[in-house]
């Protein structure tokens, strides 16, 4: 009976970053004392043809959940866990302390205005 609601609740965590969010590296939820992330699934929206980057990366702290390779970030693309594209990381569906972060690995990405991301997190203790 130690389960707090909170952490039986799948969290949907959505926005937008910009190519130059995605350049620089931006957090899109701060780590929570006590509480770890896990992310369950995710969707990412790609406005414009992202090029010259090797992936469009998305960590918890320093792990990896997923890297988007470049190649699969065109106009209109959804990249989702089972795409072609996508390198699943250690800390998907892990429970996994640190901030969510989107970034990209490789050369600085161009071509692409934004994308849309959705995922979907799960709270669990520390």
């Amino acid at each position: 009976m130690g389960a707090n609601v909170y952490d039986k609740a799948i969290y949907c965590l959505t926005g937008t970053a910009t190519l130059a969010e995605i350049n620089a590296g931006t957090t899109l939820k701060p780590a929570m004392t006590g509480r770890k992330y896990q992310i369950v699934d995710f969707r990412l929206y790609f406005n414009g043809t992202f090029t010259t980057a090797t992936s469009i990366d998305i960590l918890v702290g320093t792990t990896h959940v997923v890297d988007q390779a470049i190649a699969g970030c065109g106009d209109g693309v959804v990249a989702w866990h089972s795409h072609a594209n996508a390198t699943l990381g250690a800390a998907f569906m892990v429970a996994t302390a640190g901030a969510i972060i989107i970034q990209k690995t490789g050369s600085t990405a161009a071509g692409g205005t934004d994308l849309i991301y959705v995922l979907n997190v799960l709270l669990a203790d520390a």
